[in-house]
């Protein structure tokens, strides 16, 4: 990746990544890179810089976990400490000297499986062989990675809706998305609200291989023009003077599918169960 040469945190941290993807396929480890890590290597243009990144996602079999771990621990990384999310990923920190430090996740589902239930072995099913800086991993397939980008982005109440937006035009152009597919995953994820924001967003609505996709996955009329409205500029700038309780409750009801999986995720918020505590939701 020659853009690397003009973003030194990221040949660090691709540097790591190399050594861990290393370690791991020959421990017989399987690792899917996620988010930056996966497009970085595969689709930006050298020179590309996707802004600032502090860390790494990886998704592993929780059966392959504890030998993943042993590997960050042998690359010198520190796992930190436990806490909600500890359930689905496992942070591992490196000072790498000059104040710089590096960063790694590593996820056994790509969200909370409380808030989101996913089968996983069907997305592990449908990856593909890799590698990044030569080194062999998984690929997950590019529609796999499209809803989970775009799910993401749901979770973070669109604080980097533009830079995600960019991301999914380059994944669907670039990359190897199956409009038709898409239609599929996306409805098996149950996003179908959230891609199709993307696709509109991003320009792929007037593509005439994702307008036909567009098409598909479009909401009931009484939540399309509201749910375009969330991404306008000035609804974005007055949502980021409150606070994060108020972003959420103004967007996820509207982007979430379904009300039960709005009610879910919400009501196995880490804070709503440090409140009433797991066994009672």
């Amino acid at each position: 990746c020659h853009f690397m040469v003009f973003q030194p945190q990221y040949v660090i941290l691709f540097h790591y990544l190399r050594l861990f993807l290393e370690r791991a396929f020959a421990r017989g480890i399987d690792v899917a890179p996620l988010k930056g890590a996966y497009l970085l290597s595969e689709l930006y243009d050298d020179g590309g810089n996707r802004g600032v990144l502090g860390d790494f996602d990886v998704l592993v079999r929780p059966r392959e976990l504890d030998a993943a771990c042993e590997v960050m621990e042998g690359l010198g990384f520190v796992r930190q400490p436990a806490n909600m999310s500890s359930r689905f990923e496992i942070a591992f920190h490196r000072d790498v000297g000059g104040q710089r430090h590096v960063m790694f996740e590593l996820h056994t589902a790509l969200f909370d499986p409380y808030r989101f239930a996913l089968d996983h072995e069907r997305l592990w099913r449908r990856s593909r062989p890799g590698a990044v800086e030569g080194a062999p991993c998984r690929h997950l397939c590019d529609e796999d990675h499209f809803c989970h980008i775009a799910f993401h982005s749901l979770i973070h109440r669109l604080e980097k809706l533009d830079r995600d937006a960019f991301d999914l035009k380059l994944l669907a152009t670039r990359g190897r998305v199956d409009p038709t597919r898409l239609v599929k995953i996306a409805r098996e994820w149950g996003t179908t609200r959230m891609v199709w924001f993307y696709l509109k967003g991003a320009g792929l609505a007037r593509d005439a291989r994702f307008a036909p996709c567009a098409a598909s996955l479009k909401p009931p009329r009484p939540f399309a023009k509201p749910l375009l409205a969330l991404g306008h500029p000035k609804f974005r700038a007055g949502l980021r003077k409150r606070n994060y309780r108020v972003q959420a409750l103004a967007l996820w009801p509207w982007l979430f599918d379904s009300p039960a999986l709005f009610a879910r995720f919400a009501l196995h918020h880490p804070s709503v169960e440090r409140l009433f505590g797991q066994g009672h939701l």
